[in-house]
């Protein structure tokens, strides 16, 4: 080969070398930016933080009444609370819904408060300024996509920042029909219309302003579709304008307010819901509670909402996509006065601490006896929740489908300095002994010192577990090594663990490939002609 041949050989081979490298960084663009198995979760304060609030909600009341709270059992309710459950770690109140005979407005259409009987000395602004005082956070139920007929119908009330009429942002005859009278519908927001998504930030922005730190959003089917479950109630709005109202309301509340998801229909698991919510509901309402809310129920899903009915296989359905950077899941309420006893009490809690869900108390000053206090304020439990701990049910395999896959009776996690927590239930209702290897399914090949968190007992070191549940038991147990090595596992994400354990699939962030991939791609193709032309012209 003279030098001429050797130098064109070099050539060629400097061009293949480019081509390949090329080719190699447009394959994993397209393998990593638009595989859609790589789920995009809103980043926020609330998904980072892993676990639900620990809070008080005024459903219970409302629900049996079948009407809004009055003023003054809603502060009867917020100071018992805070005496109470506030030194434990719970910090939130929340209203609930009823919320029709809400229809005073500011001059853009905001309901000034949880109902006009409250009004004027109890605004939304100044029982927000009241819960402070008492050191709680303040949470309000509310959608933004609702509008007062009392609002349309003022010609004076203007989309805030605009012109334009609050009138102009919705459809004639498009209402939410949640009560049966017709001339408390308010009508939902036409997301189309000029207006629209000013209306929709400027509800958030309302909110925070006022210093609200907890937006719980309802009935979110019935725009989307116009359907409560199979049952048609409204006009359907369309998945993308659902989305887009979905992405307006997560723009406007940052870090600063947390977006609670009520009644989604969470199509395609929740692929929507996640990109914008921080908490979103995975089982039907607690209704009048009971072992039916928690374990009870339809076992089998539906491809609308809800689509699992009772809080036990919605928390393992959707396990997959909870934890730091995802999504919280949201039970509904807990009704113990309404659980036939103390086994079950202890299982309503376990359940919402092991899955890192809320604990939403709906009891209240007059309805929980104070006996059952202690169920609310096990303090060992409740740190789970302050460390972030967010476990999931034992998985059979490292699959997230199907649920059969997942042991809703069986749940673990790992907390930050490497201890273990592992939650055994018993669903049915006869007494079942339960056997777990602790080495084979934490991968160690020490014994762990174990410790009952109901019981507040150190039970020594074990490497097999064994214990008897009784009907609707539990056990919580907390696993520490007594030879740590310092080198512990994702406790947000422990998929290495064995095969029959735990699996987490990785919720990932926008990033700017992700957010710029497109363009990032044309480049990168253009780049390649550009090559592919100049070799040729060499050669």
């Amino acid at each position: 080969m003279n030098k001429k041949e050797f130098n064109l050989a070099m050539h060629k081979r400097t061009i293949s070398g480019r081509l390949l490298v090329i080719v190699i960084i447009i394959f994993t663009f397209l393998t990593t930016a638009f595989n859609p198995s790589r789920i995009v979760a809103r980043d926020s304060a609330f998904t980072r933080s892993g676990t639900g609030p620990l809070y008080w909600i005024s459903y219970e009341y409302q629900y049996d009444n079948d009407t809004f709270l009055p003023y003054s059992r809603w502060l009867a309710n917020v100071n018992w609370f805070a005496q109470n459950f506030m030194p434990y770690g719970y910090q939130m109140v929340s209203t609930d819904g009823w919320i029709e005979g809400a229809t005073q407005t500011n001059q853009n259409g905001y309901v000034l408060s949880h109902n006009d009987s409250w009004l004027p000395e109890h605004s939304w602004n100044k029982v927000t300024q009241e819960v402070n005082a008492l050191g709680l956070d303040m949470g309000v139920y509310y959608n933004p996509l609702w509008v007062t007929q009392a609002a349309v119908n003022d010609p004076t009330k203007k989309v805030i920042g605009t012109s334009i009429s609050i009138k102009d942002i919705v459809a004639p005859g498009d209402f939410f029909t949640g009560n049966p009278n017709p001339s408390k519908h308010p009508y939902w927001v036409d997301v189309t219309k000029a207006g629209a998504e000013q209306y929709i930030k400027g509800y958030v922005d309302y909110f925070k302003q006022m210093n609200v730190k907890f937006l719980r959003i309802d009935f979110l089917s019935w725009f989307e579709t116009g359907t409560d479950s199979d049952k048609i109630v409204g006009i359907s709005h369309g998945s993308a304008n659902y989305e887009t109202a979905l992405r307006w309301m997560s723009e406007a509340a940052g870090d600063d307010i947390e977006l609670s998801f009520v009644m989604p229909h969470l199509k395609n698991h929740a692929a929507t819901e996640l990109k914008y919510g921080d908490m979103i509901r995975i089982n039907e309402d607690v209704f009048a509670g009971g072992w039916e809310h928690l374990s009870g129920r339809r076992q089998t899903s539906k491809a609308v909402w809800s689509q699992w009915a009772n809080t036990f296989q919605g928390l393992t359905a959707f396990s997959d996509i909870s934890g730091h950077g995802s999504m919280v899941l949201d039970t509904d309420f807990q009704r113990l006065r309404k659980l036939n006893n103390d086994n079950e009490k202890q299982t309503s809690i376990s359940l919402s601490i092991m899955a890192g869900a809320p604990i939403a108390m709906a009891d209240q000053y007059d309805t929980l006896a104070p006996a059952d206090y202690i169920f609310y304020q096990n303090e060992e439990l409740l740190a789970l929740n302050k460390q972030g701990f967010v476990g999931k049910p034992l998985y059979k395999n490292k699959a997230a489908y199907p649920i059969n896959q997942k042991d809703s009776e069986r749940w673990a996690g790992q907390l930050p300095n490497g201890d273990w927590v592992l939650g055994l239930f018993n669903r049915s209702d006869s007494s079942k002994t339960v056997k777990v290897n602790l080495l084979k399914t934490f991968g160690s090949m020490d014994a762990f010192s174990v410790r009952d968190l109901w019981g507040g007992t150190e039970l020594g070191l074990i490497s097999v577990y064994k214990t008897t549940l009784a009907p609707h038991a539990v056990k919580v147990l907390k696993l520490t090594s007594p030879y740590r090595t310092g080198n512990y596992y994702n406790f947000s994400n422990p998929s290495n663990i064995n095969s029959k354990a735990l699996h987490q699939q990785p919720i990932q962030k926008t990033s700017p490939i992700r957010k710029y991939g497109f363009g990032l791609l044309i480049l990168l193709v253009i780049l390649l002609i550009s090559t592919l032309l100049v070799n040729r012209k060499r050669s």
